[in-house]
């Protein structure tokens, strides 16, 4: 009998069955775990635990790390309910993690953490950072008299700064260096981790309070020194703002909106607090990074000083070079210009719309809604910047 667990090269191909297998229910998904009843005070409850098959996986992964997404990606689909998503979330708890009974602990199989699987989003986010070296020229003034969009969007361009960016991303073999402004994008291996560590996030979070409240608790150290540190939020929305495909731009919206489900009675008032000061926190970094650009909308207008002198996100939604190829193709039933200053409406119109599909457009919609379902509109977003204040902006554009 052949034991396809033995083959190196079919283990890719076996997680990517009993991932889509996963996905398809409980009644699916159940034969990738085990019960493990526990006695205590309260009674008897039942503990899931991998199977033999997830556990070899895992283990495997350990000492070949080019098997990691597809792990990731299983994880994510077994993620289904309540238990399976708290059951997933002890294997990538460390406090939870022992020496004993390696075989039966899935806590002992060391695939990673919370943190370390966040912190190689910030590393991915910090490749496309580092080196963006930023040009900036400001447009002559028009002189037109036209009164601005029904939407209210500045379509002529009026009085902003339009930027670009060009971005060196180094490889673990390769370094590329962008003589001209142009940007790069995720590909391979390193796009279809991302994507398996966003699954996972979102579909931990979605189903688990308490998933929520530490993935929400992280801090990871900060480019600036130290002694500062980036909460798991900073980290998400510099990844939301590198140049990303629309796919992987909206499960990075999707994964940020997992985070904040309207509140759960049984979380402690510190948890509680927690979760509505990065929710508030959210609205914050959401209006930072211009993502929808209020700056452009006329009734909005900011007065004095700009985004970037105020906060340590940079502004802007920058898009790799398969989406300026889609953007190259005519739209002639546009309402806005080709223009990347537009932000996430120039990806609607000039990438998203050219395949058919709006995954980035759709992810950052589910983010808006499941912001205000679970810490309301802030009345005073914005108050530093721009003269009319609150979330109208972004009520106008749903």
């Amino acid at each position: 009998v052949l034991n396809l667990m033995d083959r190196p090269d079919c283990l890719d191909d076996l997680m990517a069955l009993a991932t889509s297998l996963s996905t398809l229910g409980k009644q699916y998904s159940r034969f990738y775990w085990d019960f493990d009843l526990e006695t205590s005070a309260n009674g008897r409850k039942s503990t899931l635990l991998p199977t033999s098959s997830l556990r070899e996986c895992m283990h495997k992964a350990t000492r070949d790390t080019s098997l990691f997404p597809g792990v990731l990606a299983w994880l994510a689909a077994l993620a289904i309910d309540e238990q399976t998503a708290t059951a997933v979330d002890s294997i990538l708890s460390p406090t939870s993690r022992s020496d004993t009974d390696g075989a039966q602990n899935p806590a002992s199989i060391d695939i990673g953490s919370w943190g370390d699987w966040i912190g190689r989003l910030f590393s991915v986010a910090k490749s496309f950072q580092a080196n963006v070296s930023t040009t900036t020229t400001k447009t002559s003034t028009s002189t037109s008299s036209s009164m601005p969009s029904p939407y209210y969007y500045d379509l002529d361009g009026r009085d902003q700064e339009r930027s670009t960016s060009g971005v060196t991303y180094r490889t673990s073999s390769t370094t590329t260096t962008s003589s001209t402004v142009r940007t790069t994008e995720l590909k391979g291996m390193a796009e279809l981790e991302v994507s398996a560590i966003l699954s996972l996030v979102m579909n931990v979070s979605l189903h688990s309070t308490q998933a929520r409240v530490k993935i929400l608790s992280l801090k990871f150290p900060s480019t600036g020194g130290q002694l500062s540190h980036e909460t798991t939020l900073v980290v998400l929305f510099s990844l939301a703002i590198a140049p990303l495909t629309p796919s992987c731009r909206g499960a990075t919206f999707n994964t940020i909106a997992s985070l904040f489900q309207p509140p759960n009675a049984s979380l402690s008032q510190e948890e509680q607090a927690l979760l509505a000061e990065e929710g508030k926190n959210a609205w914050l970094y959401i209006e930072s990074c211009q993502i929808l650009p209020v700056r452009l909308l006329d009734q909005y207008r900011l007065q004095g000083h700009t985004m970037a002198e105020n906060h340590a996100l940079p502004g802007g939604l920058q898009f790799p070079p398969s989406s300026k190829k889609l953007a190259s193709i005519p739209a002639p039933d546009a309402v806005f210009p080709k223009d990347p200053m537009y932000q996430i409406v120039y990806e609607f119109e000039h990438v998203e719309s050219k395949d058919g599909v709006y995954p980035s457009t759709e992810g950052f919609l589910e983010l808006i809604r499941s912001l205000v379902c679970a810490v309301g509109c802030p009345p005073n977003l914005g108050e530093t910047f721009r003269v009319r204040t609150g979330c109208a902006p972004y009520m106008e554009y749903v």
